[in-house]
């Protein structure tokens, strides 16, 4: 894995690929890759609002590889959690509702 992405087990065992853009001085986008690349309908996102020094510069980004660097197992097991499908379709145990 590079410096901007990482792994991620869920409880299920699924393994998901983490990688963070960055759109804004002040918040990124963690973003939760689905294993099966056949399609990105189970792929998944959360949003991180970041508080450090460059989120007071309005021209300037965080650093991807800073925030995911900055974020341990238990952090982003609770991103997941509250990570939101982008299909825009409701996804529960793999399944569209």
């Amino acid at each position: 894995m590079s410096e901007r992405a990482r792994t991620y087990r869920d409880a299920q065992g699924t393994v998901w690929t983490v990688t963070v853009q960055t759109p804004g001085a002040s918040n990124a986008q963690l973003n939760f890759l689905h294993p099966d690349g056949r399609s990105s309908r189970d792929n998944r996102y959360a949003q991180i609002t970041w508080g450090g020094r460059e989120s007071q510069n309005t021209s300037g980004r965080v650093d991807p590889a800073v925030v995911l660097a900055s974020l341990d197992d238990a952090a982003v097991g609770r991103y997941f959690r509250r990570s939101m499908s982008m299909a825009g379709r409701p996804v529960l145990n793999g399944r569209v509702l």
